[in-house]
Parts: structure tokens; sequence; C-alpha cells
């Protein structure tokens, strides 16, 4: 699902088949003790839950996006945010009729 959500956020935001910006390469770019999460036009979105959940977060400018990134070892926390913000990101995206 959230890999759903990722696709669907590249695609909005133009980045979608742009080989600089698959997530296996700013994965590349990350620290190793970071995670990716989701590129601009999400990051409100889950900086929001982030904070909510008490997740340590960072936003990085990586190949020229903006992403949401988080610190390993917290996975609950991580997850119970994700959830909601693709939510919240759905109800957002369905309110725009598109």
């Amino acid at each position: 699902m959230r890999i759903l959500i990722l696709a669907a956020v590249l695609i909005l935001f133009g980045c979608s088949g742009d080989e600089s910006a698959s997530i296996e390469n700013i994965r590349k770019e990350l620290p190793k003790d970071y995670s990716a999460s989701y590129s601009l036009g999400m990051h409100e979105i889950m900086v929001s839950k982030f904070k909510s959940h008490n997740v340590k977060f960072e936003i990085k400018e990586i190949l020229n996006k903006t992403w949401v990134v988080w610190e390993k070892g917290q996975d609950e926390r991580v997850e119970q945010a994700q959830k909601e913000a693709d939510k919240e990101f759905l109800i957002l995206y369905s309110n725009r009729g598109e």
C-alpha cells in the first residue's frame, strides 16, 4: 500500500519514470541509519504524523527532491504514522476530485 501511495505521489509531482528519483537511488544517497519516505507534496503530512508519534526524522534534499527521512529502529511508530498519513493523503487526494 505504501509503495502504491509513494508511486502516486511521484506521478503527481512529476518525477515518475525519472531515474534520478527512483527510491533505490534515493536510498543510496541516505546515511546508513536513515530510511526514506515521501517526496515533496506528501512531506507536510508525514511531518505532522511523525511529530505526533515522536518519530525522529529530518527533511533532506536528495537528488534535487525533498524527502522525509527517519532514523531506523523506529518501525512501530513509523508504521503507525505512515498508515495515518496514507489515509490522510488519500482523503486529500479524493477531495480534489481527481
